[in-house]
């Protein structure tokens, strides 16, 4: 009898040491599932956070290439006020043909200058998707107002323009 609660108590204990050595392998499996799900979500919100970066430098990459943009736009219209104002101060001394030629150059050149007036002012408010018309537009236009000056010029002063 005392050998066989001798075997039973080996038993027990021995089921015990097994049972104790399942619960820490569950433990560390636990522990290591644990472990790559925390590191997984990390690496996700690394990720997240690397797009937002990246598309915020696009978004500030974009914004000053429109403002860019907008600004050399502006350029070229200063550039041609500046001598329309030359050309507006010859007309108004003009007679004749000078004259009447010279006043149908002018309403084209005041139509195409209000244009270009509008598609800079469209630079600086067009969304992503509508900016590249409005810098085609933009483009456009500015050329159109360059010719058109160049005929003002041209229509005034009898000499071709340079």
């Amino acid at each position: 009898m005392k050998r066989v609660l001798g075997i039973l108590a080996v038993a027990v204990v021995l089921g015990g040491s097994v049972t104790a050595c399942e619960n820490k392998e569950e433990a560390a499996k636990k522990a290591a599932a644990d472990t790559a799900a925390s590191a997984k979500v990390e690496a996700d919100k690394a990720a997240a956070a690397k797009k937002d970066a990246d598309e915020a430098a696009a978004k500030v990459a974009l914004m000053q290439k429109h403002t860019e943009a907008k600004v050399a736009a502006q350029k070229e219209l200063d550039g041609v006020d500046r001598k329309v104002t030359y050309l507006k101060d010859k007309l108004a001394k003009a007679t004749g043909p000078a004259k009447k030629n010279g006043d149908a150059a002018m309403a084209d050149f005041t139509k195409k200058h209000d244009a270009v007036k509008a598609d800079i002012d469209k630079l600086g408010s067009a969304t992503d998707t509508a900016w590249d018309a409005a810098k085609a537009d933009a483009d456009r236009d500015v050329t159109a107002l360059k010719q058109s000056l160049d005929a003002l010029e041209t229509a005034i002063t009898g000499k071709p323009a340079h």
